[in-house]
């Protein structure tokens, strides 16, 4: 099977766009497991694809938030520990966590291209957008690879920790009970052999509906693993993921001159900020407040 190339493409229209997406053909390398085909917007084309948690707090600032997940985890269970219950599925947390806007390892993605195509052009109206469509190999949220990753501020103590202690440590975990098999810890070689092939770069998670704003949004995640480095779990360092990776099948750029509108031929599809965020209230009624206003005072 040949490598999928990423190609880059500009719409000027929501039409336009539509065909692009209609045109996109999935190649399968398993014929029981067909990759799903996925989307990311972003309002500007210097973003990176990174998660909160890569990202700097602040410019001057050495350190990434990645430094205290453990922190921002833990800060945000003894605040509300009914909301944040220790017994969910790690995968779960953090789903949980990324809606309410803690720092999270996920990036939000999408099943919904007209969802990714909003995203991509409702801020920044002086930069271009883009929209990534995804050929995504599917694991779900309970699966133990993401609840093992999900759990890295758990099995490292947010510190250096060697792969073999982190391969320990999560074999002990509720989320890896139903793969066990008996003498496992006299042959651990190949378990973590296995494991840090599946950590080298981003998974495709789907996590099911956590909240209503995720059902509508029809939303998923790539999760992004720590770095191992010589047999080593580094601290605080995610994964990178490269615009050129293979599992990028398109790219699709929006001209700054054309977000306005497509924004315009997106409501009439009910793709708006009200719908989008249909459990921010703050929002909702702010967008009933400039309806309005547009409407008698414009």
């Amino acid at each position: 099977m040949g490598e999928v190339l990423c190609l880059e493409i500009r719409i000027t229209s929501l039409s336009q766009f539509v065909e692009t997406v209609s045109s996109i053909e999935l190649e399968r390398e398993h014929m029981m497991f067909p990759p799903k085909l996925v989307f990311r917007g972003q309002c500007s084309t210097r973003y990176s694809l990174a998660p909160s948690l890569g990202r700097r707090p602040s410019p001057t600032q050495f350190n990434s938030w990645a430094f205290v997940e453990k922190d921002l985890v833990r800060s945000a269970q003894q605040k509300f520990p009914l909301l944040f219950p220790d017994s969910d599925y790690p995968m779960i947390l953090l789903a949980k966590l990324q809606h309410y806007g803690i720092p999270t390892r996920l990036l939000d993605l999408t099943h919904n291209a007209f969802v990714a195509l909003y995203f991509a052009c409702n801020d920044r109206p002086d930069e271009d957008g883009e929209v990534f469509a995804f050929s995504a190999n599917m694991f779900s949220a309970y699966d133990t690879t993401p609840n093992v990753i999900a759990d890295t501020y758990r099995l490292t103590g947010n510190s250096y920790t060697p792969i073999d202690n982190y391969y320990y440590r999560a074999m002990k975990q509720p989320y890896c009970a139903r793969i066990l098999h008996p003498g496992w810890e006299d042959n651990m070689s190949t378990g973590i052999r296995y494991l840090v092939s599946e950590i080298q770069k981003p998974i495709f998670v789907e996590v099911g509906n956590v909240c209503e704003r995720q059902t509508h949004q029809k939303g998923l995640f790539l999760l992004f693993p720590n770095k191992v480095h010589e047999s080593k779990m580094l601290e605080g360092e995610l994964v990178t993921f490269d615009k050129n990776d293979k599992s990028i099948v398109k790219r699709i750029i929006i001209p700054k001159e054309s977000k306005k509108e497509i924004l315009q031929q997106l409501s009439r599809f009910g793709i708006t900020e009200e719908f989008l965020f249909t459990d921010d209230k703050d929002k909702v009624l702010k967008d009933i407040v400039a309806e309005q206003k547009k409407r008698y005072m414009e």
